[in-house]
């Protein structure tokens, strides 16, 4: 994994390379109110297509 992106509290960005596959991932932290952070995660994985085998996802 590779960090290609931060901003401290707000943001994290990263490459990830598991053997010849690779994948994009951004995390974002968004404060709500003093005890609680709500969290977005976006992974972009440009190998996955229509015809990729997903039934691993859904354990």
């Amino acid at each position: 994994m590779k960090v290609v992106e931060f901003e401290p509290n707000r943001m994290l960005a990263m490459e990830i390379h598991d053997g010849p596959v690779i994948m994009y991932g951004r995390t974002t932290f968004e404060a709500i109110n003093e005890h609680q952070t709500e969290i977005t995660t976006i992974i972009d994985k440009p190998w996955m297509d229509e015809r990729t085998d997903k039934t691993f996802m859904n354990n």
